[in-house]
């Protein structure tokens, strides 16, 4: 999707904005079906990136900063995306099946997501310990040291990406799919 230097960091600031682009795509799209790429792409478009960079700026200044201090950047980024979501919306209009982000815009770098607990053995140390303290923990206690562990490692997680990771492990291993993020427990392997 974009051309030149693209670090890891520019990933994650437009992963950012493409999911909350997405979240508050429903006029986006209608206005896709009803214009033409360019009028989409150069008056449409903009004025939402706009308002979601300066939300997600405001949010977390110090991921975002590049993204104000470099408008060439910004720029790219910003006609890139409109492209692609433009492409996105009209294709699933006449029928096309809508394609998958990562298929559409691959920027999240291989390694930097987990998806399974099992996968890292630090991460699944971790967990196991922190399940095991004698006054017990909770979900959250657990994402929480995770995240400040584990955050350099996997920079592509963000904090509901954590939640959702260690929430369905935690459920799984305990054996109480109904134990809630803040619900103090304690859990044991047995042997």
């Amino acid at each position: 999707m974009y051309a030149g230097k693209f670090t890891e960091a520019d990933r994650v600031i437009v992963e950012t904005i493409y999911d909350k682009m997405l979240k508050s795509s429903k006029t986006l799209k209608k206005q896709a079906k009803n214009n033409d790429a360019q009028m989409f792409e150069t008056s449409i478009f903009p004025k939402e990136f706009d308002k979601i960079a300066q939300s997600c700026y405001m949010e977390q200044m110090d991921a975002f900063s590049k993204l104000f201090e470099d408008e060439q950047f910004y720029k790219r980024v910003m006609g890139e995306m409109a492209k692609a979501m433009y492409l996105n919306y009209r294709n699933s209009e006449i029928g096309t099946s809508q394609r998958k982000k990562s298929e559409e815009i691959k920027l999240i770098p291989a390694g930097s997501m987990l998806d399974d607990v099992e996968k890292d053995d630090d991460v699944r140390r971790l967990v196991h310990n922190m399940m095991e303290l004698y006054e017990g923990t909770t979900i959250m206690n657990i994402v929480v040291e995770c995240q400040r562990e584990f955050q350099e490692k996997y920079f592509s997680m963000g904090g509901n990406d954590w939640r959702h990771l260690i929430r369905d492990y935690v459920r799984m291993v305990t054996e109480r799919p109904e134990l809630q993020e803040t619900e103090v427990f304690r859990f044991s392997m047995a042997g």
